[in-house]
């Protein structure tokens, strides 16, 4: 899928996810208000209105409905950006599924998946697989929207950090290696549902914020106007992110491994989607350097 097929789809998806979130609280709501409407809109005041009226129903919401707002509720309150919604979030949406019993998974294990996190492992699978698919064990989702996520959430793996109920995968049959749609991706790999952060750029960017050691966040040309482009010790082993802006908030975009400790203060990455090995950051950066794009850097070991 090319990049601006990729990006279409992008704000499509979005502006869905969005609807569907306010068509959700139209159900669970009869008060004169159009939750459909204000769920997209781009005034910040109807935005924090949707945000209210999640938290007032957020206990008759199960689990996988509050997954399912739950990227809408952190990256409005984060374009909002203002305390009340951050705190809000974390009081109601971090402890999603600590009571849930933790599914019956069959690891996989290319050598990841146990003790700590391995930042030299993790760069090992991505120079290893960025031009192949490792779909003996991985799909290759390359036709359904992009791989980007599924890869680095491959190589944070093989690295060593661990599965849980929403970050993880598992292979049922090898009949949709390469799916070309969702009902051939359910087919043949179990995922979190109702989206799963270990191959949603959308959802990497939520549930990675959360557990990662740190995130770091600027405008593409914030970025590129630094003289040393290393933020926080992020090195080796660290993701970056792309995030695009649709409509009122910006969602995952592109999922990178940083690949090598920076080189005269720049970084490098490893990806798919568009396949690159070791390539320049700054370089990939100028294509995105308008309002409509951030960068931020997740890093994910001490």
């Amino acid at each position: 899928m090319d990049e601006y097929k990729r990006a279409i789809k992008f704000e499509k998806d979005v502006n869905n996810y969005e609807t569907i979130v306010g068509e959700l609280l139209d159900k669970l709501y009869i008060d004169g208000f159009d939750y459909s409407h204000l769920a997209t809109s781009l005034i910040s005041e109807d935005r924090k209105t949707v945000l209210d009226a999640i938290i007032e129903c957020i206990d008759r919401l199960d689990n996988q409905q509050r997954r399912f707002v739950d990227m809408y509720f952190f990256t409005t309150s984060e374009a909002l950006d203002c305390e009340k919604y951050t705190l809000l979030y974390e009081k109601y949406f971090l402890s999603i599924g600590n009571n849930e019993p933790k599914i019956e998974m069959r690891y996989v294990d290319d050598g990841g998946g146990a003790g700590g996190y391995s930042p030299s492992s993790a760069v090992y699978y991505a120079n290893k697989y960025y031009l192949i698919f490792n779909t003996g064990t991985y799909p290759d989702l390359s036709k359904i929207g992009g791989d980007c996520a599924n890869f680095v959430s491959q190589a944070l793996y093989y690295g060593g950090m661990k599965m849980d109920n929403e970050w993880s995968i598992y292979k049922k049959n090898s009949t949709y290696l390469t799916p070309r749609s969702t009902t051939e991706l359910d087919y043949s790999w179990i995922l979190a549902q109702p989206s799963s952060p270990w191959i949603s750029a959308k959802r990497f960017d939520v549930y990675w914020s959360n557990r990662s050691i740190g995130i770091s966040t600027y405008s593409v040309s914030s970025y590129l106007s630094l003289s040393d482009k290393t933020p926080q010790d992020i090195g080796k082993g660290d993701v970056v992110q792309i995030l695009k802006k649709s409509g009122f908030a910006y969602y995952g975009f592109h999922t990178m491994l940083i690949t090598n400790e920076p080189i005269y203060s720049n970084y490098t990455y490893t990806a798919h989607s568009s396949s690159r090995k070791n390539y320049n950051l700054t370089n990939a950066l100028n294509t995105y350097n308008n309002s409509n794009y951030k960068v931020r850097f997740f890093k994910m070991s001490y």
